[in-house]
């Protein structure tokens, strides 16, 4: 049988059929002959109707076969046909219900006098195709390269700025990100290309320096640099900064002298507030 990974196979079994009742062996019979096939349908196509065709031998017949019935199988006999000088050709068509499966097939045989002749065929079914594909162009992407990065100085007081900047080049042009990080300090603008770092609390710190195209299979291009927060006297930086009370008992609201920045805190959690009717907690009167 045919092999394919998307063809399945009704086989056609025909099997010589003995002759039961009236039967004689005069030449009343004349050089006639008949053909008996047996349809089996494998897999779970469903087919109501088969149709054959019988030609050679200027016998050219068809017709169809009803198999939508519960039981009924996919047979039939035809007697009538003369012996050839040729082999005759048997042709099955078939159509799923559905209209996404159909199959077909042929054979050949030659017709012998008083018999039926025996012939098998088998029909390749033809699935409604089931897969797609995929097209895929490449595009190379050169990431972004850090060129310069310059921090100085790199000792100050709390309080104090650093200066950074940074410079770097996209091979293609992208746009490049600037992603600027610290520890023991804040940046000014931490997505600038010059931009400012605070000392705010005492000791040794870093500051990196992140770039990128902001394509996910580019690694950041980065660099480290190590700095010293000290103690000093950096100015008041809280001497003309007036911190306005939010109206919540719970919180207290003061000037950050590291950064001057107004800061809001929760006060102790069980101190009383609402006159004494609730204590604090979480910052929340209750």
């Amino acid at each position: 049988m045919p092999g394919s990974h998307l063809v399945r196979c009704i086989i056609l079994l025909c099997g010589a059929l003995a002759a039961f009742g009236c039967t004689n062996t005069d030449t009343s019979q004349g050089s006639t002959g008949s053909l008996s096939l047996d349809l089996l349908l494998a897999g779970d196509i469903q087919i109501d109707v088969v149709t054959w065709e019988i030609t050679g031998n200027g016998m050219e017949m068809s017709g169809s076969i009803d198999v939508a019935a519960p039981g009924s199988t996919a047979s039939v006999e035809v007697y009538g046909l003369p012996v050839g000088e040729e082999p005759y050709s048997v042709e099955l068509t078939a159509v799923s219900v559905d209209q996404e499966v159909t199959c077909g097939g042929s054979a050949e045989f030659d017709v012998e006098v008083g018999v039926s002749t025996p012939v098998m065929v088998v029909l390749n079914c033809k699935l409604p195709q089931q897969l797609g594909g995929v097209r895929v162009n490449g595009k190379f992407n050169i990431c972004t390269e850090l060129t310069k990065a310059v921090v100085s100085p790199l000792q100050t007081s709390v309080g104090n700025q650093i200066s950074l900047s940074a410079q770097a080049f996209d091979e293609e042009g992208d746009a490049i990100q600037y992603i600027w990080t610290g520890t023991g300090g804040s940046i000014a603008d931490p997505s600038a290309a010059s931009t400012t770092y605070t000392c705010q609390d005492v000791g040794e710190h870093t500051v990196m320096i992140m770039v990128t195209d902001n394509d996910v299979y580019c690694r950041m291009a980065t660099w480290t640099v190590p700095v010293t927060c000290v103690e000093g006297d950096g100015g008041d930086l809280c001497e003309d900064v007036m911190c306005e009370d939010d109206g919540n008992e719970c919180t207290e609201t003061a000037c950050n002298p590291a950064n001057g920045a107004c800061e809001t805190s929760n006060v102790a959690d069980g101190t009383e507030c609402d006159g004494g009717e609730g204590t604090c907690s979480g910052g929340q009167c209750v």
